[in-house]
């Protein structure tokens, strides 16, 4: 009769071949002879192919299991489906790149028996960071900084990607969890409320091989999961990213308008025209790559959007055209009144474009 599984370590990877096997293998020491365990292995599909290597290991040891995710892609998500398919009672995640060290999983384990969530922390006593440069370690305080602002966390280091939770924790909010971006331990300690959380200090080691997952999509990510958290609930952020992304047309809008009228006197109807049309081409680009950069257009698609986001925003060009004119025509000013009728279109635009040009389903 198989023993229960006492503990359950999940590995999110993504083209780490040239370390999967050492972590794996490290583990298995640390853990052999003290807690029964398993160790699941959750890989986005990596072109290196970490999946094969990690099938390979798995032959030969009933304890290591592959999950290969076709199709999907992002760290929290990997770790939120390692979780569901786990079997131990406590679960971990330890990333796959070697900078957490995998030595103080047993202190993690002993200390969840006080402890819903136990964290290995960078910033409490016994831990550190080495190799930093000054720019990684600029945004990773400011990262914390944040999260702490928007969270109101007691914990020292919450932007830690190594933490182990009891499964009844995990349970209580999985169907609560939304797995964007790369810093699942947010997403638990917001939707938990867990306050019976300990940190547990260690050596956050300089990665020896492979390349940092760490990147301008990532930071974006981040942000709007902290907004998401903290406001999602009384406003739609896609909303908030789409007026932001309106702001910045409302500044190509005025510049083209008072460019073409001041500086080069064309006519105000003819300017005006022409400044929707300007805004309109900056919008949707930077909808697609920032709005709705989860459903974003590439290739031939791109273009159809286009044609799409042109006929819909046609139609707010229209209502934001005849608004201005008819409050110009009742003595109002001409920048005042396109700003009216932009706020408006804005609306327009946006209900009608999530369904239309960037739909889930579209086919």
């Amino acid at each position: 009769m198989d023993m229960p599984i006492e503990l359950s370590v999940i590995i999110p990877t993504y083209n780490e071949k040239s370390n999967i096997s050492v972590i794996i293998e490290r583990i298995i020491k640390t853990l052999e002879g003290k807690i029964t365990f398993e160790i699941i292995v959750v890989d986005d599909d990596s072109p290196d192919q970490t999946w094969g290597l990690v099938k390979k290991i798995s032959t030969a040891d009933s304890r290591i299991h592959l999950l290969r995710r076709i199709g999907r892609r992002g760290l929290s998500s990997a770790v939120v489906e390692g979780f569901s398919a786990a079997r131990g009672a406590t679960l971990a995640v330890i990333d796959a790149d070697l900078q957490h060290d995998e030595r103080i999983l047993p202190d993690m384990y002993a200390a969840s028996s006080e402890a819903n969530l136990v964290v290995g922390s960078r910033k409490v006593e016994g831990g550190k960071i080495e190799n930093w440069n000054l720019i990684r370690r600029w945004v990773s305080n400011i990262a914390t900084l944040l999260a702490k602002i928007f969270l109101v966390t007691p914990l020292k280091d919450p932007m830690s990607g190594f933490f182990l939770l009891k499964r009844e924790t995990f349970s209580r909010i999985e169907s609560e969890i939304n797995p964007r971006g790369f810093k699942i331990l947010l997403e638990i300690l917001y939707r938990s409320k867990e306050k019976k959380i300990k940190e547990i200090g260690y050596t956050f080691r300089p990665r020896v091989a492979g390349v940092s997952k760490l990147s301008t999509s990532t930071i974006f990510d981040f942000l709007y999961s902290l907004l998401e958290m903290r406001f999602g609930r009384w406003i739609s952020l896609r909303f908030l990213k789409y007026a932001l992304v309106g702001v910045s047309g409302v500044g190509v809008n005025l510049a083209s308008l008072w460019l073409l009228h001041e500086k080069f006197q064309v006519d105000a109807s003819l300017s005006l025209s022409t400044a929707i049309f300007l805004s309109m081409l900056s919008n949707f680009f930077l909808n697609n790559q920032f709005t709705f950069r989860d459903y974003a257009l590439e290739a031939q698609a791109l273009w159809v959007g286009f044609f799409r986001f042109f006929l819909v925003c046609s139609v707010g060009a229209l209502i934001n055209y005849a608004l201005t004119q008819f409050l110009m025509g009742r003595g109002g000013n001409l920048y005042l009144a396109d700003l009216v009728g932009i706020s408006v279109a804005t609306v327009w635009n946006y209900i009608v474009n999530q369904h239309v040009t960037w739909s889930s389903d579209r086919g």
